[in-house]
């Protein structure tokens, strides 16, 4: 019966390894605007859509809002391509 449980338990335990070893790193926060300075302690923020967003956090502070150099826009959806013989007329 002790045979049984340890076997559950390395399996519980390898199951835990496995998931942790292929686990992907978080991807950076790709947003066109950043706010930096002394935002939160001297870091930098990357997460704001618009520039308006960026502008409202940063409101009164000695932070200021710039482009995201690291920004990478979404794929565009693919534009479907007819043969010419199959455009409407």
């Amino acid at each position: 019966m002790l045979g049984a449980t340890v076997r559950l338990l390395l399996m519980i335990v390898g199951g835990f390894a496995v998931m942790v070893c292929t686990e992907r790193p978080a991807d950076a926060q790709n947003y066109p605007w950043c706010a930096t300075g002394s935002y939160k302690g001297g870091g930098t923020n990357c997460g704001f859509v618009t520039l308006q967003q960026c502008m409202d956090t940063v409101k009164g502070g000695a932070e200021f809002c710039e482009p995201n150099t690291m920004y990478q826009p979404p794929p565009r959806p693919h534009e479907l391509v007819r043969h010419p013989r199959h455009r409407p007329h």
